[in-house]
Order: structure tokens, then C-alpha cells, then sequence
């Protein structure tokens, strides 16, 4: 996934994504001022934790369901700023050790949890003053487990049943955007919830499948075999770019000049219409004694 950083043909598509991200912002500095920042989290028996915070037990993020004005989706989860390819390796590298793994009988080191580094990318044009955003999420799927093979039992047997439990709400929602679905079930699982984003129609998605070419595994094989298909029947669109270009600030500014105006004149009006009120003699007649006492005309009493 990441690779070692000796020979370029080793390197992993992580260590290339980031390359290339560090190459664009460096060929465009004078056209572009960027700024870069990285989170890592997992999903860890459908909670979201930070990775990248000190104490991992007790922090449980929640997510947003439309991300901030600043693009975070997980605004409580740690975000470090970085410069090149090989800060983010580091915070990446601190991030997995916290990560959550197990024994199970098919592997001494099983993920139970599925990782999420997400990369923010603030780009401000240095002559308009527009502001692109972006992220780059670099995901790492926990496999499905078939538990009579894992010999998974107590905890192990329950991370597996949450890890197989969120890769089929992604099996929904990959289903359901290859069907065009007016409904698309994002809220079914918190992987699908923080990854909205990348699936929902506005971004280019990548995925990779491992096979394991043991004949021991052929029902998993074909199984992931399917699933890659379904996934490849996906059509999200071109990408859009998020942009708050300088015409968008203005107009922003006018409309909210606009409702100060609007409102000073309303309170012009309350004013002129207390003052009219007070101004205003009182509807009365006097009696045969000198006193007044209010009239009250009727309808029929105009006609």
C-alpha cells in the first residue's frame, strides 16, 4: 500500500498519490499559495477514533453529515499540517501503531478496523484571491472474515461481525449508486457516512481488490471478485471542484449588506408607526356629565 521509499518501482500507490500532491503544489507556488493538512482515523466496532490524538481510548469522533465551511467531516479529529511526502509517511506510521489489530488463526496481525488518512488541501489563488478545497481520502479496508475459518471468538468474533456488517452497507451504497437510486443509504454505517464525500457523485474513486490465490480461499476470491464488478458499474460523474471564488464573496457581502438594510428599515417603520399611534387622538364621545366614554361604531352604522 505505501511501499518503500528505495526504488520507485516500489513505491506504493499511497507513496505516489502523495508524491504527485507534493509536485503539483510545488509546480504551481506561483500561481497557487497551498496549504496541506492530514487526519487519520478508523473505524473501530462502528466508532470513529482518532489516530493521531494521544489518547485513542477515549476519543469517539462524530461525524457531520454536510462537512464544515472548512471541509472537515470530522472536525474533532486531529488535523497536522504538512509539508512534503515524507510528514505525512510519519504521521502515517503513528497512525498505525495505534491502529487496532488481533490474532486470528489466518493471520497474527489482522486489521480490525478500517483506516481512513485523509489528506485537506487549501489552495488560495495568489491573484484573484479564490479558495479551492480538497481532500485526498487514502483508505484501508479491514477484509471480510469468514469466521469459521478465522476461528474468530469474544472480542475477535465481535470485530469481525462489525467489520463485515460495514463493508456490506458499502456493498449497499455501491449497489444503490449503480442503480441511480434516488435513496442512497450512507447513514447505514459510519465507513459509508465519512466517505459520503468520495462516493457521492463529486469526486474520482479508486479502488483496488486483494485476492488470495490459495485454493483454500476460492468462495472469498469470487466474492471479492463481485463485489470489484459491482464497483466498476459505478458512474459518479465528472468531478467537480470546490471553489469560493472572490464573485461568490462578494455577492455574499451584498446579500448580507442587503439584509442590514432591510432591517433597519423595518425597525424605521416600527418607530414611525409607534409615534403615529401616539400622535393619534382616541376614538371618544362625552356624556351628558363632562366624562368621555369610548364608541364603538358598527359595520351597519356606516351604511
Amino acid at each position: 500500500q505505501s511501499g518503500p521509499s528505495t526504488s520507485k518501482k516500489d513505491w506504493g500507490v499511497n507513496y505516489r498519490a502523495l508524491n504527485d500532491l507534493f509536485d503539483i503544489s510545488l509546480n504551481r507556488r506561483n500561481i497557487f499559495s497551498y496549504e496541506v493538512g492530514v487526519q487519520m482515523v478508523e473505524i473501530y466496532n462502528e466508532q470513529v477514533r482518532d489516530l493521531l490524538s494521544n489518547k485513542v481510548a477515549q476519543k469517539r469522533l462524530g461525524i457531520w453529515s454536510t462537512s464544515q465551511p472548512n471541509g472537515l467531516v470530522l472536525p474533532d479529529a486531529s488535523l497536522y499540517p504538512v509539508k512534503s511526502t515524507s510528514d505525512v509517511l510519519d504521521l502515517m506510521e503513528i497512525g498505525l501503531a495505534n491502529r487496532a489489530v488481533g490474532a486470528t488463526a489466518l493471520n497474527e496481525r489482522s486489521s480490525r478496523s478500517h483506516s481512513i488518512l485523509t489528506v485537506h488541501v487549501r489552495g488560495v489563488d495568489v491573484k484573484t484571491g479564490s479558495i479551492s478545497r480538497g481532500c485526498l481520502h487514502l483508505v484501508d479496508l479491514a477484509g471480510s472474515e469468514r469466521v469459521e475459518r478465522s476461528e474468530a471468538t469474544g472480542d475477535r468474533l465481535k470485530e469481525a461481525q462489525h467489520i463485515n456488517k460495514s463493508l456490506s452497507a458499502l456493498g449497499d451504497v455501491i449497489f444503490a449508486l449503480a442503480q441511480k437510486n434516488a435513496h442512497v443509504p450512507y447513514r447505514n454505517s459510519k465507513l459509508t457516512q465519512v466517505l459520503q464525500s468520495s462516493l457521492g457523485g463529486q469526486a474520482k474513486t479508486l479502488m483496488f481488490v486483494q485476492i488470495n490465490p490459495d485454493v483454500e480461499s476460492y468462495s472469498e476470491t469470487i466474492s471479492t471478485l463481485k463485489f470489484a464488478e459491482r464497483v466498476s458499474g459505478v458512474e459518479l460523474g465528472a468531478a467537480r471542484s470546490n471553489k469560493d471564488g472572490k464573485d461568490i464573496k462578494e455577492l455574499l457581502e451584498q446579500v448580507s449588506s442587503l439584509k442590514d438594510t432591510i432591517s433597519r428599515k423595518d425597525m424605521e417603520i416600527e418607530q414611525l408607526q409607534v409615534t403615529k399611534d401616539k400622535d393619534k387622538p382616541p376614538s371618544s364621545a362625552v356624556d351628558n356629565h363632562g366624562s368621555t366614554k369610548e364608541t364603538t361604531i358598527r359595520p351597519s352604522e356606516l351604511c
